[in-house]
């Protein structure tokens, strides 16, 4: 499970008609407990026929996250934050669109392998601009994305495998329908 804890939060909603004749506002500002913050604002109709909303991550911490890597590979998850600021659009319509414009980076990263506590992958920075994704249209488009003071480690054993490829921690396949 994934589980972040709201501190101090405030939610304004101004703007309410029950006859939806207007759009509503919305100013949300989400202290996490973990480290970061949140911040959602815009507009959208209270009959769900459409919303602006602009969304800002600032430092979110991302070791509440460790728990679910644990479960699928063999590292630790010993830092990281997320940040980043989108711009979402949604018209319900004949044809429902949802449209998003956004930046992201995953800063000062680092990934020990569980066994021997040794960095496996780490970055001070990874920038992401320019991502542009719909849903009706589908598309995703991703300009450039940069990543600065990278490390990792890389090991090829004697069988000619690599230590990337022994992260994964092995599941049973799942047996056929007969």
């Amino acid at each position: 499970a994934l589980e972040y804890t709201l501190a101090d939060a405030t939610l304004m909603i101004s703007n309410l008609h029950s006859d939806g004749s207007a759009p509503l506002t919305l100013d949300a500002q989400l202290p996490i407990a973990q480290g970061g913050s949140i911040g959602i604002g815009g507009t959208a109709l209270i009959d769900g026929e459409s919303a602006d909303i602009q969304l800002q991550l600032k430092d979110l911490s991302l070791l509440p996250m460790a728990p679910l890597m644990a479960q699928h590979t063999h590292l630790e998850l010993a830092s990281g934050t997320l940040s980043g600021e989108a711009q979402l659009t949604w018209r319900a319509g004949d044809t429902p669109s949802l449209q998003t414009s956004a930046s992201a980076s995953i800063d000062r990263l680092r990934l020990n392998e569980t066994v021997s506590g040794e960095r496996f992958l780490e970055w001070q920075a990874l920038r992401a601009k320019g991502i542009d994704f719909s849903l009706g249209p589908d598309r995703l488009v991703v300009k450039e994305v940069r990543v600065s003071e990278a490390g990792a480690k890389v090991m090829v054993f004697k069988d000619r495998s690599l230590n990337l490829a022994k992260i994964m921690v092995a599941t049973d396949p799942v047996a056929a329908p007969a």
